[in-house]
């Protein structure tokens, strides 16, 4: 990806438009929100106005706290309320599917996406689209794109950022470069605090207890691990990442695959990999994606059984 055109083509869209809306994927994460608060900061520079769209459900607790820590609920919508000469841009996905507004995209004549996933055949088809899986995480894109336009951040809005990079770096254990830790610089110069990172990823207790138990449910073949949640138990994505990446911590293990209900009739699947699969590729075949390090897919109308046979099929 280069920069210096996102950053021409971000300014001109911006500045012939009236209003920009901002949006990430359902489920959406600190990534996504990160980026997002970038996104937002690039925007006010230019002196327009913007608004999230956050559509989902529930809102994972990592994001929440965010929010609440920058006090920017009154920027959130679930909905388009104004789209005549409005600009989209879209964060950390390339799939229209995965937005946490179905018919977002049908509104806009304007949009870009910055994502750092793997492209397959259910990327968005449009003009600007910046996508580099090279990057660590769409935060990390972000943080270039704000260290090229000199923005002024404040403590609290270079912690929520930094706190994107540190979670789909896993605390910078995966897909973290030389890159990775100067843009992290860059925000620590900006007064983010690592401390605050970590409250900001702090967990419920008992769902970290339910989460564990996942563990007592693994089978691990040429070093790669599938764990397995309740059956009618329903988890959170956050729930399957956070144990994917765990299972990465432990020896002999080199990639992770934990799927379980996220809704009544849909299994979800998160991916982990260090050095042996490329989860990406995997999870593309199930209708997901990601890239060679983390990946995810939903799966609507079979159970945990039927998809876990599916996945070690595809393993074989």
């Amino acid at each position: 990806m280069k920069i210096k055109e996102l950053k021409k083509t971000l300014k001109k869209e911006i500045l012939s438009c009236n209003h920009v809306y901002i949006i990430g994927h359902n489920y959406i994460d600190l990534d996504a929100y990160g980026a997002m608060v970038g996104i937002s900061k690039i925007v006010e520079k230019f002196n327009k106005k913007y608004t999230f769209i956050i559509n989902d459900n529930e809102i994972e607790l990592s994001v929440n706290n965010a929010i609440n820590k920058l006090n920017n609920k009154n920027y959130i919508e679930k909905e388009v309320k104004d789209f005549n000469k409005s600009l989209l841009v879209v964060v950390d996905t390339n799939k229209g599917k995965l937005l946490s507004c179905k018919d977002v995209l049908d509104k806009f004549n304007q949009i870009i996406v910055i994502d750092h996933h793997n492209i397959t055949e259910e990327t968005l088809n449009i003009n600007n689209l910046f996508n580099d899986s090279n990057y660590s995480s769409t935060c990390e894109i972000i943080t270039e794109l704000l260290r090229s336009f000199k923005i002024n951040l404040t403590p609290k809005e270079a912690t929520v950022i930094l706190s994107g990079i540190v979670l789909d770096t896993n605390n910078f254990i995966l897909k973290s470069t030389k890159k990775t830790f100067y843009n992290s610089y860059f925000l620590l110069n900006k007064g983010a605090s690592t401390i605050e990172v970590q409250y900001l990823l702090k967990q419920d207790l008992n769902k970290f207890i339910t989460r564990q138990k996942m563990l007592t449910n693994v089978i691990i073949k040429n070093n790669i691990a599938i764990a397995c949640g309740v059956e009618k138990e329903l988890y959170r994505r956050e729930d399957l990442a956070k144990i994917a990446d765990t299972l990465l911590l432990f020896n002999n293990i080199s990639s992770s695959f934990v799927i379980a209900y996220l809704e009544k009739d849909v299994v979800g699947i998160s991916g982990r990999n260090l050095n042996k699969v490329n989860v990406g590729e995997i999870l593309t075949k199930l209708g997901g994606g990601g890239n060679e390090y983390e990946a995810a897919c939903n799966i609507r109308g079979k159970n945990i059984k039927e998809v876990k046979k599916e996945l070690i099929e595809i393993l074989k």
